[in-house]
């Protein structure tokens, strides 16, 4: 379990093979949609250490 939560792909490895989450991952990075997470994360982490927060 990951605390931040933010993903451009998500795939659960309890209930999907390495196969159909390798895909999953394939299938994201051609469809052109551009990746944000690391975005949205370093925006969150700005965003808390302006308020003082140090925490994600």
């Amino acid at each position: 379990m990951h605390a931040h939560g933010r993903y451009d792909v998500e795939c659960d490895t309890t209930t999907a093979s390495p196969y159909d989450c390798a895909v999953r991952i394939t299938d994201f990075l051609g469809s052109g949609q551009a990746p944000t997470a690391f975005g949205r994360l370093r925006s969150l982490l700005l965003d808390q250490e302006k308020s003082g927060l140090k925490q994600l």
